[in-house]
């Protein structure tokens, strides 16, 4: 878990949000209003970004999530290399928004 915590951290999110509901063991990277990555405190094998209806979405099930209805949820399992495609996933989203203020 440290791991995984220093990871976030080195990608310097707004904030931390903590999960409800269904996620209420998760945590929440807060990179802009919308997207947040969402990392279980206690176990998981793998980590989930969310989009814009982040707060609905982080109400659901981890289930419902990986049943994959949800076009707004990446889920990345901690495989080798999962920083990297959260690190791709976060500079892809950074370089959007700069996009959109300009």
């Amino acid at each position: 878990m440290r791991n995984r915590l220093a990871v976030m951290n080195r990608l310097r999110p707004d904030s931390y949000v903590i999960g409800t509901t269904n996620f209420a063991r998760y945590f929440g990277a807060k990179f802009g209003d919308d997207f947040v990555a969402f990392e279980n405190i206690r176990y998981g094998n793998a980590l989930y970004i969310m989009r814009e209806n982040w707060q609905t979405l982080s109400q659901k099930s981890r289930l419902e999530l990986m049943a994959g209805k949800f076009d707004e949820v990446i889920r990345i399992e901690h495989r080798p290399g999962w920083d990297g495609t959260l690190t791709a996933h976060v500079d892809a989203y950074r370089h959007e928004r700069r996009k959109r203020l300009l």
